[in-house]
């Protein structure tokens, strides 16, 4: 495989991995990783605390992993948040 061609298929893959999450998941990600509750969510978002932690369900399976925190870290792995 040429070097042009890896680059251009990592560079999809890449950009897959940033819609991995929808924009109202990669916004309740920041809320998660700025140490907010799913309460203080909520009320920012102006949604109930169910849908905020329906949302988190969602995320922490899209990324593969069992926690808020890894969640985080993945995403910013990732470069789905900064």
């Amino acid at each position: 495989m040429l070097f042009h061609e890896r680059h251009h298929k990592q560079g999809v893959v890449r950009e897959r991995s940033r819609k991995l999450i929808t924009d109202r998941e990669t916004e309740i990600l920041r809320h998660v990783q700025a140490g907010k509750s799913n309460h203080e969510i909520a009320q920012l978002l102006h949604i109930s605390p169910l849908t905020v932690k329906n949302h988190i369900q969602k995320i922490l399976k899209k990324l593969d992993v069992n926690n808020r925190a890894h969640a985080v870290a993945k995403a910013m792995a990732l470069k789905i948040t900064l």
